[in-house]
C-alpha cells in the first residue's frame, strides 16, 4: 500500500466512523416441523419472530414493536436491539468465526469485499446452533465523503431442536426513534 492510499484510509477511517453502526436488515426464517401430524410443516418467520424469541415472549407482544434486528458493521454483530436508544442490545445473535477481505485504496477511497462465516448464538433462552455465511461490501469515497455497507448472508441452525434456514440482507442505515416508551 502506498503512502497516499494510507493516508486516504486513515482518513476514511477517521472520517467515516460514524457511519458505521447499525443497519437494518430484512430476515426471512424458515423452520421445519412436523406439528405432531406426521407431516412435516414449513414454518415462515421474519424480523418479529427473531425478535420475540430473543426477548422471550410470544410474536403478538407488544413489545416486541420496540425493538428491531439490525447488523452492525463496525463490531459484525447481528443483533436485537431497542429502536429509541441502539446502544442498548437485547441479545447478541451471531458472532465472526473468519473472514476474507480484498481490499483496493486509492486517491478517491477505499472498498473492501469480504466472504465471512459467522457462529450464530442463542436467542434469549432458545437454544441455537449454526452458521452463517456472508458476503460484505464497504466503499468510503474521499470526493463524496460517504461510506456504504451492505451485507447479505445465509446460514442453517437448530433453534430449540428445530431445523431452519435463516437468511438476509442489510439496507438502510438504522435510526433511533424519537421517544423511548
Amino acid at each position: 500500500m502506498s503512502l497516499r492510499g494510507l493516508m486516504a484510509l486513515a482518513a476514511a477511517l477517521t472520517l467515516a466512523a460514524p457511519a458505521w453502526a447499525n443497519y437494518n436488515i430484512n430476515a426471512k426464517l424458515v423452520c421445519y416441523d412436523d406439528g405432531g401430524s406426521g407431516k412435516l410443516l414449513k414454518l415462515k418467520g421474519t424480523n418479529k419472530d427473531i425478535i420475540a424469541m430473543c426477548l422471550g415472549v410470544p410474536v403478538t407482544d407488544p413489545t416486541v414493536a420496540n425493538y428491531a434486528l439490525t447488523f452492525d458493521s463496525d463490531f459484525r454483530e447481528l443483533h436485537v436491539i431497542s429502536r429509541c436508544d441502539d446502544s442498548v442490545i437485547v441479545c447478541d445473535l451471531s458472532t465472526q468465526l473468519g473472514c476474507k477481505t480484498a481490499t483496493t485504496d486509492d486517491d478517491h477511497g477505499f472498498s473492501n469485499n469480504a466472504g465471512c462465516v459467522y457462529q450464530i448464538l442463542d436467542a434469549g433462552k432458545t437454544d441455537v446452533q449454526g452458521l452463517l455465511t456472508c458476503v460484505e461490501k464497504e466503499k468510503y469515497s474521499l470526493s463524496t465523503n460517504k461510506y456504504t455497507f451492505s451485507t447479505s448472508c445465509i446460514g442453517s441452525l437448530d433453534a430449540g431442536g428445530t431445523p431452519c434456514t435463516l437468511s438476509f440482507k442489510s439496507n438502510r442505515l438504522f435510526e433511533e426513534s424519537d421517544s423511548c416508551p
